[in-house]
């Protein structure tokens, strides 16, 4: 599907593996925030879009052991997008007024969060846009990344999937998938791929050298 994604997860501390797969904005917590855009035509920036939110809302969790969460929330927003400069490629959001509702499944069971060797991760996203709680827009969309870390001869080997999607139900422009630099495809701008689904999958070893001396 196409690659590309700005998510409704906002306001939280990412883990290096989540990083690497994140489809979503990086924004601020509740509260009035903004961003800027940059669409690409090819590999050239040629537009800039604002994105402007003023959001808030509410959830409640449970913790599963050691091993992972569950949350279910509410959240209300207004935003704009805007066209900044450059051609007028995506249209034009004012002042839409968005509510639905939100949850998170989270598995961690990996040995440390940051370079792990051995264990699993699993986060799914859900979010889906209701009137009943003001939306102007419906649509619905989620998320889900994993990751399998094993001992593989002297090193380790991790494995990385993630997908999104909107369900066919015409996200709007301001909240589509878009990918992330780099880290998550090579050879690409930060936020180049943008669409209404996207698919991505990373195989890598890692082998420890040496350790730094202090």
């Amino acid at each position: 599907g196409d690659a590309g994604g700005n998510g409704r997860a906002r306001g939280e501390v990412l883990e290096p593996a989540e990083q690497v797969v994140q489809a979503g904005p990086e924004r601020e917590a509740d509260g009035e925030q903004s961003q800027s855009d940059d669409i690409f035509g090819g590999d050239e920036s040629v537009a800039r879009y604002e994105l402007d939110v003023l959001e808030g809302s509410l959830d409640v969790g449970m913790s599963l052991g050691t091993w992972g969460e569950f949350r279910l929330g509410l959240s209300r927003s207004l935003t704009d997008f805007t066209s900044d400069i450059g051609a007028l490629l995506l249209p034009e959001v004012d002042d839409s007024d968005l509510g639905g509702l939100t949850s998170r499944f989270k598995v961690d069971t990996r040995d440390s969060p940051f370079l792990p060797t051995r264990g699993d991760f699993m986060r799914l996203d859900v979010y889906s846009s209701q009137s009943w709680l003001g939306a102007e827009e419906i649509y619905h969309r989620g998320e889900l990344v994993a990751q399998h870390v094993l001992p593989f001869r002297r090193g380790m080997m991790h494995l990385l999937a993630a997908g999104g999607s909107d369900f066919g139900t015409n996200a709007p422009s301001y909240d589509l998938f878009a990918m992330r630099g780099a880290r998550q495809l090579a050879g690409y701008q930060f936020d180049e791929l943008r669409g209404r689904e996207y698919a991505l999958a990373r195989i890598a070893y890692l082998y420890k050298v040496s350790d730094l001396q202090t």
